[in-house]
């Protein structure tokens, strides 16, 4: 019963939002396997834009490891605080939100 949670990384996102639940989720895993529940795994992605480094609000830079247009299907999506006004970030990230309407008609949780 594996479950696969897509955390977004977006230029300028506030780091908390994304680093806080990249940590329970990975906690959540390792706590499962020391208790030999291998089968409530978490598989967890970032994803963002592109590959490559993205950087966050404050200049914490990580490295991205997958586009989210790769992923075809996630049963989670962590959606990140961004700073500013959310509108200027709906107009540049358009084929993002096409992608959440879709991953959310598949049955996907978002959380913001």
């Amino acid at each position: 019963m594996s479950k696969h949670v897509t955390i977004l990384l977006l230029p300028g996102a506030l780091g908390s939002t994304v680093t806080i639940p990249l940590e329970m989720l990975n906690s959540a895993n390792d706590i499962a396997r020391a208790q030999r529940h291998r089968e409530f795994c978490i598989d967890v992605q970032l994803a963002g834009t592109n590959v490559g480094d993205v950087i966050l609000n404050g200049g914490l830079k990580v490295r991205c490891p997958a586009s989210f247009a790769s992923i075809e299907s996630t049963d989670l999506v962590f959606i990140p605080g961004l700073w500013g006004n959310p509108r200027a970030a709906v107009r540049r990230h358009r084929e993002l939100v096409k992608w959440l309407i879709t991953q959310h008609g598949r049955g996907a949780t978002l959380c913001g």
